[in-house]
């Protein structure tokens, strides 16, 4: 098998990181098919390959599609694509992260889900900023990412409460705010781990903000198609003769998001 359809099918098997690692991950492929001068038809066929492996991230479907217009562009111009994009996004997750910190004005309590490396990197920087808050972290099944979350946060002193995914609706009303990242938005909602949606029902319901970190990579363009939510493997929650259901992702209707902190707010 050629080495860039391995690196692909790692980022359509890998269920644990996140929209931000894996398009830096697909740009690192690109890139390097250009600077080994592959075959352009082989580009092509990886461009169309990385616009399917990962439906429920925007952006990944954003770089891909943008370079999907310039794929005759010669190798020198796609690597200059690539360097560029990638200079972009990791410039727009930094200054969300400082954006993130009026979040934290007269918040002292926060309810996360899943790991986020924007929301991870937003307390960082408040913590630098000086604002005394804590953190209940949801465990974030199958993958337990909220477990790690939880775990860096404690090493970097923030006070921090590990919650059951099923308990995390129930504490939303002890918080001040529910910070989400994003892993896609679009017209018809806000793309994040499973479970999202019950924490923003029950955060509205008691009349808690919920926020969501999202660069503008991230939204995909205006009327673009719900993406289908994937079954992934049964086994990683139980075996035996009922059906298993195990979904990564759901969607929260945008009227459940109060605001959403990009690279452009101030």
């Amino acid at each position: 098998m050629e080495w860039w359809k391995k690196e692909i099918e790692n980022i359509q098997n890998d269920n644990k990181n996140g929209a931000t690692f894996l398009t830096l991950a697909a740009i690192k492929i690109v890139k390097e098919m250009s600077i080994k001068k592959c075959k352009k038809e082989d580009i092509k066929i990886a461009l169309k390959f990385l616009m399917s492996v990962q439906p429920m991230m925007a952006s990944i479907y954003n770089f891909v599609y943008r370079l999907s217009k310039f794929a005759e562009l010669d190798y020198e111009e796609i690597i200059k694509y690539c360097k560029a994009f990638e200079k972009e996004f990791k410039e727009a997750n930094e200054r969300v992260a400082k954006n993130s910190l009026k979040c934290f004005k007269n918040n002292r309590a926060v309810l996360t889900h899943s790991f986020s490396s924007l929301v991870y990197n937003s307390f960082l920087e408040a913590k630098k900023a000086g604002f005394e808050f804590e953190v209940i972290c949801s465990e974030s099944r199958p993958k337990n990412e909220g477990v790690e979350l939880a775990e860096k946060l404690c090493k970097e002193g923030i006070k921090t409460t590990l919650v059951t995914d099923a308990a995390a609706p129930f504490f939303a009303k002890d918080v001040d705010i529910v910070l989400f990242g994003a892993d896609g938005v679009g017209d018809f909602g806000l793309v994040h781990k499973v479970g999202s949606y019950a924490i923003a029902l029950a955060a509205k319901k008691s009349n808690v903000k919920v926020v969501s970190l999202a660069p503008t990579f991230k939204f995909w363009p205006k009327d673009f198609k719900q993406p289908q939510i994937e079954l992934k493997k049964p086994n990683e929650l139980a075996k035996g003769c009922f059906e298993v259901k195990n979904i990564y992702f759901d969607i929260t209707p945008l009227e459940l998001v109060d605001s959403f902190v990009t690279e452009i707010n101030i």
